[in-house]
Protein backbone atom coordinates (compact mmCIF):
# COMPACT_ATOMS: atom_id res chain seq x y z
CA UNK A 1 0.00 0.00 0.00
CA UNK A 2 0.71 3.69 -0.38
CA UNK A 3 2.00 5.14 2.80
CA UNK A 4 -0.93 6.30 4.41
CA UNK A 5 -0.16 7.93 7.82
CA UNK A 6 1.80 10.58 8.75
CA UNK A 7 5.64 10.32 10.18
CA UNK A 8 4.92 10.46 13.50
CA UNK A 9 2.01 7.29 13.56
CA UNK A 10 4.73 5.36 11.01
CA UNK A 11 7.45 5.55 13.79
CA UNK A 12 5.09 4.42 16.89
CA UNK A 13 4.16 1.39 14.73
CA UNK A 14 7.74 0.80 14.28
CA UNK A 15 8.15 0.62 18.10
CA UNK A 16 8.95 -3.13 19.41
CA UNK A 17 5.99 -4.67 21.15
CA UNK A 18 7.44 -4.72 25.39
CA UNK A 19 7.65 -7.89 27.37
CA UNK A 20 5.10 -7.15 29.64
CA UNK A 21 5.45 -6.43 33.77
CA UNK A 22 2.87 -8.01 35.53
CA UNK A 23 4.41 -6.10 38.58
CA UNK A 24 3.37 -2.93 36.96
CA UNK A 25 -0.31 -1.10 38.41
CA UNK A 26 -1.98 1.84 36.61
CA UNK A 27 -2.48 4.60 39.07
CA UNK A 28 -5.10 6.17 36.70
CA UNK A 29 -8.49 6.26 39.09
CA UNK A 30 -10.59 4.14 36.55
CA UNK A 31 -12.62 1.13 36.57
CA UNK A 32 -12.17 -1.43 33.80
CA UNK A 33 -14.64 -3.30 32.26
CA UNK A 34 -14.93 -5.33 29.25
CA UNK A 35 -18.04 -5.32 26.38
CA UNK A 36 -18.87 -8.73 24.05
CA UNK A 37 -19.71 -6.95 20.61
CA UNK A 38 -19.02 -8.01 17.27
CA UNK A 39 -17.04 -11.03 17.92
CA UNK A 40 -14.43 -9.51 20.24
CA UNK A 41 -14.46 -8.39 23.64
CA UNK A 42 -13.50 -4.63 24.00
CA UNK A 43 -11.77 -2.80 26.58
CA UNK A 44 -13.21 0.12 28.06
CA UNK A 45 -11.82 2.29 31.37
CA UNK A 46 -14.49 4.24 33.42
CA UNK A 47 -13.87 7.37 35.60
CA UNK A 48 -17.05 7.59 36.66
CA UNK A 49 -18.50 10.83 37.02
CA UNK A 50 -22.31 11.80 37.34
CA UNK A 51 -22.83 14.39 34.20
CA UNK A 52 -22.93 13.67 30.78
CA UNK A 53 -21.04 11.27 28.87
CA UNK A 54 -17.70 11.73 26.96
CA UNK A 55 -16.48 8.91 25.52
CA UNK A 56 -12.79 8.73 24.36
CA UNK A 57 -11.54 6.84 21.57
CA UNK A 58 -7.65 6.77 20.92
CA UNK A 59 -5.86 7.21 17.47
CA UNK A 60 -4.30 3.97 15.75
CA UNK A 61 -2.10 2.16 17.54
CA UNK A 62 -2.89 2.92 20.85
CA UNK A 63 -5.00 2.40 24.16
CA UNK A 64 -7.69 3.58 26.13
CA UNK A 65 -4.68 4.29 28.38
CA UNK A 66 -3.77 7.38 26.64
CA UNK A 67 -6.30 9.21 28.55
CA UNK A 68 -5.34 8.48 31.66
CA UNK A 69 -4.48 11.84 32.65
CA UNK A 70 -7.00 14.03 30.44
CA UNK A 71 -10.37 12.23 31.56
CA UNK A 72 -9.97 12.82 35.02
CA UNK A 73 -9.64 16.22 34.81
CA UNK A 74 -12.97 16.23 32.57
CA UNK A 75 -14.73 14.07 35.28
CA UNK A 76 -13.62 17.26 37.76
CA UNK A 77 -15.60 19.59 35.13
CA UNK A 78 -18.63 18.06 35.48
CA UNK A 79 -18.70 14.56 32.82
CA UNK A 80 -18.62 11.22 33.28
CA UNK A 81 -15.58 10.48 31.05
CA UNK A 82 -15.33 6.55 29.39
CA UNK A 83 -12.50 5.44 26.71
CA UNK A 84 -12.46 2.11 24.63
CA UNK A 85 -9.63 0.66 23.28
CA UNK A 86 -10.32 -0.17 19.82
CA UNK A 87 -10.54 -4.19 18.47
CA UNK A 88 -7.17 -5.63 18.66
CA UNK A 89 -4.88 -3.04 19.87
CA UNK A 90 -4.00 -3.23 23.77
CA UNK A 91 -6.74 -5.19 26.22
CA UNK A 92 -9.21 -5.76 23.37
CA UNK A 93 -9.35 -8.82 21.80
CA UNK A 94 -7.80 -9.12 18.01
CA UNK A 95 -10.28 -10.86 15.29
CA UNK A 96 -9.13 -11.59 11.75
CA UNK A 97 -7.89 -9.27 9.35
CA UNK A 98 -11.26 -8.86 7.21
CA UNK A 99 -12.99 -7.20 10.22
CA UNK A 100 -10.21 -4.64 10.38
CA UNK A 101 -12.45 -1.77 8.62
CA UNK A 102 -13.86 1.64 9.70
CA UNK A 103 -17.47 0.02 9.34
CA UNK A 104 -16.67 -2.58 12.16
CA UNK A 105 -14.99 0.13 14.53
CA UNK A 106 -17.99 2.10 14.02
CA UNK A 107 -20.08 -1.04 15.01
CA UNK A 108 -18.29 -1.86 17.99
CA UNK A 109 -18.27 2.21 19.18
CA UNK A 110 -22.38 1.53 18.90
CA UNK A 111 -21.95 -1.83 20.95
CA UNK A 112 -20.02 -0.30 23.69
CA UNK A 113 -22.65 2.86 23.97
CA UNK A 114 -26.09 0.05 23.86
CA UNK A 115 -23.94 -1.40 26.56
CA UNK A 116 -24.11 1.70 28.57
CA UNK A 117 -27.26 2.45 28.41
CA UNK A 118 -27.05 5.69 27.43
CA UNK A 119 -28.27 8.45 25.34
CA UNK A 120 -26.44 11.17 23.19
CA UNK A 121 -22.88 10.97 24.39
CA UNK A 122 -20.08 13.24 23.49
CA UNK A 123 -17.73 11.44 21.35
CA UNK A 124 -13.98 12.40 21.37
CA UNK A 125 -10.90 11.22 18.81
CA UNK A 126 -7.68 11.50 18.06
CA UNK A 127 -6.03 10.67 14.63
CA UNK A 128 -7.08 8.49 12.86
CA UNK A 129 -10.57 7.59 15.11
CA UNK A 130 -11.66 10.66 13.28
CA UNK A 131 -12.77 8.48 10.78
CA UNK A 132 -14.95 6.60 13.33
CA UNK A 133 -16.71 9.15 15.01
CA UNK A 134 -17.68 11.26 11.65
CA UNK A 135 -19.10 7.28 10.45
CA UNK A 136 -20.85 7.37 13.14
CA UNK A 137 -22.26 10.41 13.16
CA UNK A 138 -23.55 10.28 9.73
CA UNK A 139 -25.52 6.73 10.62
CA UNK A 140 -26.92 7.94 13.94
CA UNK A 141 -26.97 11.07 14.37
CA UNK A 142 -29.27 11.45 17.20
CA UNK A 143 -27.05 9.38 19.13
CA UNK A 144 -24.50 12.36 19.22
CA UNK A 145 -24.43 15.60 21.01
CA UNK A 146 -20.83 16.97 19.78
CA UNK A 147 -17.50 16.04 18.30
CA UNK A 148 -14.32 16.87 18.80
CA UNK A 149 -11.16 15.93 16.64
CA UNK A 150 -7.81 16.17 18.39
CA UNK A 151 -5.65 16.27 15.07
CA UNK A 152 -8.06 13.95 13.73
CA UNK A 153 -8.63 14.39 9.49
CA UNK A 154 -11.38 12.01 8.10
CA UNK A 155 -10.32 13.95 5.13
CA UNK A 156 -6.31 12.69 5.52
CA UNK A 157 -6.87 10.62 2.52
CA UNK A 158 -8.87 13.11 0.11
CA UNK A 159 -6.37 15.30 0.47
CA UNK A 160 -3.89 13.34 -0.19
CA UNK A 161 -2.15 13.28 2.57
CA UNK A 162 -0.58 9.71 1.39
CA UNK A 163 1.13 11.89 -1.07
CA UNK A 164 2.46 14.17 1.12
CA UNK A 165 4.31 11.42 3.38
CA UNK A 166 5.95 9.99 0.88
CA UNK A 167 8.17 12.81 0.28
CA UNK A 168 9.21 12.91 3.51
CA UNK A 169 13.22 13.71 3.60
CA UNK A 170 14.10 12.07 6.66
CA UNK A 171 13.56 8.61 8.63
CA UNK A 172 13.61 7.86 12.11
CA UNK A 173 16.40 5.99 14.03
CA UNK A 174 15.45 2.21 14.14
CA UNK A 175 14.60 0.55 17.51
CA UNK A 176 17.66 -1.16 18.80
CA UNK A 177 18.55 -3.06 22.18
CA UNK A 178 16.15 -5.14 24.40
CA UNK A 179 12.47 -4.90 23.88
CA UNK A 180 12.10 -3.97 27.75
CA UNK A 181 9.33 -1.34 28.93
CA UNK A 182 12.65 0.85 29.71
CA UNK A 183 14.26 0.88 26.15
CA UNK A 184 11.13 1.35 24.60
CA UNK A 185 10.34 4.20 26.21
CA UNK A 186 13.69 5.82 26.16
CA UNK A 187 13.02 5.45 22.17
CA UNK A 188 9.81 6.59 21.98
CA UNK A 189 10.78 9.61 23.93
CA UNK A 190 14.46 10.55 22.17
CA UNK A 191 11.91 9.68 18.50
CA UNK A 192 8.53 10.54 18.83
CA UNK A 193 7.64 12.24 22.08
CA UNK A 194 10.05 14.03 23.23
CA UNK A 195 8.79 13.64 26.53
CA UNK A 196 6.67 11.54 28.64
CA UNK A 197 3.63 10.95 31.04
CA UNK A 198 1.80 8.34 33.24
CA UNK A 199 -0.83 8.23 30.04
CA UNK A 200 1.88 7.26 27.68
CA UNK A 201 3.77 4.69 30.34
CA UNK A 202 -0.10 2.81 31.14
CA UNK A 203 -0.85 2.58 27.13
CA UNK A 204 2.79 1.03 26.77
CA UNK A 205 2.37 -1.27 28.75
CA UNK A 206 -1.38 -2.39 27.77
CA UNK A 207 0.44 -3.93 24.52
CA UNK A 208 0.84 -7.02 24.71
CA UNK A 209 3.91 -8.81 23.66
CA UNK A 210 5.35 -12.42 22.65
CA UNK A 211 3.08 -14.45 20.40
CA UNK A 212 -0.42 -12.68 20.32
CA UNK A 213 1.44 -9.38 19.90
CA UNK A 214 3.26 -10.57 16.98
CA UNK A 215 -0.12 -11.89 15.85
CA UNK A 216 -2.08 -8.89 16.59
CA UNK A 217 0.80 -6.54 14.67
CA UNK A 218 0.44 -8.97 11.25
CA UNK A 219 -2.91 -7.46 11.53
CA UNK A 220 -2.24 -3.51 11.74
CA UNK A 221 -2.26 -2.91 8.00
CA UNK A 222 -5.56 -4.43 7.59
CA UNK A 223 -6.81 -1.52 9.25
CA UNK A 224 -4.52 1.27 7.92
CA UNK A 225 -5.72 0.29 4.52
CA UNK A 226 -9.62 0.39 4.79
CA UNK A 227 -9.17 4.03 6.21
CA UNK A 228 -6.60 5.05 3.15
CA UNK A 229 -9.18 4.02 0.68
CA UNK A 230 -12.62 5.44 2.64
CA UNK A 231 -12.64 8.89 3.43
CA UNK A 232 -15.21 11.01 5.22
CA UNK A 233 -17.84 13.17 4.06
CA UNK A 234 -17.81 15.87 6.50
CA UNK A 235 -20.88 17.50 5.36
CA UNK A 236 -22.81 14.35 6.95
CA UNK A 237 -21.71 15.78 10.08
CA UNK A 238 -24.41 17.47 11.87
CA UNK A 239 -23.78 17.92 15.50
CA UNK A 240 -21.57 20.95 16.57
CA UNK A 241 -18.11 19.72 16.11
CA UNK A 242 -14.86 21.00 17.07
CA UNK A 243 -11.23 20.49 15.74
CA UNK A 244 -7.99 21.03 17.55
CA UNK A 245 -5.34 21.04 15.09
CA UNK A 246 -2.06 20.48 16.20
CA UNK A 247 0.51 23.34 15.04
CA UNK A 248 3.68 21.55 15.18
CA UNK A 249 7.31 22.64 14.55
CA UNK A 250 10.23 21.02 12.48
CA UNK A 251 11.66 20.05 16.53
CA UNK A 252 8.57 18.95 17.66
CA UNK A 253 8.56 16.83 14.69
CA UNK A 254 11.90 15.40 14.09
CA UNK A 255 13.12 15.22 18.10
CA UNK A 256 16.02 13.13 17.44
CA UNK A 257 17.41 15.41 15.07
CA UNK A 258 19.96 18.25 16.30
CA UNK A 259 18.97 21.74 15.15
CA UNK A 260 21.82 22.59 12.22
CA UNK A 261 22.77 19.21 11.59
CA UNK A 262 22.19 18.70 7.48
CA UNK A 263 19.61 16.03 8.14
CA UNK A 264 17.61 19.00 10.43
CA UNK A 265 17.73 21.49 7.39
CA UNK A 266 16.51 18.95 5.14
CA UNK A 267 13.53 18.23 7.57
CA UNK A 268 12.74 21.84 8.04
CA UNK A 269 12.71 22.90 4.54
CA UNK A 270 9.95 19.96 3.78
CA UNK A 271 8.26 20.64 7.24
CA UNK A 272 8.13 24.54 6.31
CA UNK A 273 7.20 23.86 1.99
CA UNK A 274 5.34 20.48 2.18
CA UNK A 275 4.12 19.22 5.54
CA UNK A 276 2.74 22.60 7.57
CA UNK A 277 0.65 24.27 4.89
CA UNK A 278 -0.34 20.31 4.06
CA UNK A 279 -1.77 20.64 8.04
CA UNK A 280 -3.35 23.62 7.48
CA UNK A 281 -5.22 22.94 4.47
CA UNK A 282 -6.75 19.86 5.87
CA UNK A 283 -7.36 22.18 9.21
CA UNK A 284 -9.45 24.95 6.42
CA UNK A 285 -10.79 21.93 4.37
CA UNK A 286 -12.98 20.20 7.93
CA UNK A 287 -13.86 24.04 8.68
CA UNK A 288 -15.90 24.60 5.19
CA UNK A 289 -17.32 21.25 4.99
CA UNK A 290 -18.51 20.64 8.39
CA UNK A 291 -21.64 22.83 9.06
CA UNK A 292 -21.37 23.51 12.58
CA UNK A 293 -17.60 23.40 13.19
CA UNK A 294 -15.11 24.92 15.17
CA UNK A 295 -11.04 25.24 15.13
CA UNK A 296 -8.96 25.78 17.79
CA UNK A 297 -4.88 25.72 17.22
CA UNK A 298 -2.97 23.90 19.74
CA UNK A 299 0.91 24.17 20.04
CA UNK A 300 2.67 21.11 19.35
CA UNK A 301 3.13 17.56 17.74
CA UNK A 302 0.64 15.33 16.98
CA UNK A 303 0.50 13.82 20.60
CA UNK A 304 0.09 17.12 22.24
CA UNK A 305 -3.12 16.29 23.62
CA UNK A 306 -1.56 13.76 26.26
CA UNK A 307 1.14 15.95 26.69
CA UNK A 308 -1.32 19.05 27.52
CA UNK A 309 -3.45 16.96 29.69
CA UNK A 310 -5.02 20.54 31.39
CA UNK A 311 -5.11 22.53 28.33
CA UNK A 312 -7.02 19.89 26.43
CA UNK A 313 -9.53 18.83 29.31
CA UNK A 314 -10.30 22.73 29.89
CA UNK A 315 -10.79 23.17 25.93
CA UNK A 316 -12.90 20.01 25.70
CA UNK A 317 -15.17 20.65 28.72
CA UNK A 318 -15.79 24.76 27.16
CA UNK A 319 -16.85 23.10 24.15
CA UNK A 320 -18.95 20.59 25.58
CA UNK A 321 -20.32 23.24 28.35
Amino acid sequence: MRRAAPLTLLAALAAPLPAQDATWRDPSPHTVRFVEANGVRLHVLDWGGTGALVVLLPGYGMTAHVYDDVAPLLVKSGYHAVAITPRGFGESSASDSAAYTIAAATDDLRAVLDSLRTGRVALVAHSFSGQVITLFAARHPARVAKLVYLDAFPNYTALRGDAVGDREPVQPPPFTGDTTIANIRAWLVRTIHGTWTPALEADLHAKPGGVEGARRRSLFSRFLEDQALHSSDLTQVAAPALQMCAVTSTAARYPWLTAGAPEFARADHYDRATERPFWRRACADFARQVQRGTTVDFPGGHYVFFYEAAKTARIIARFLN
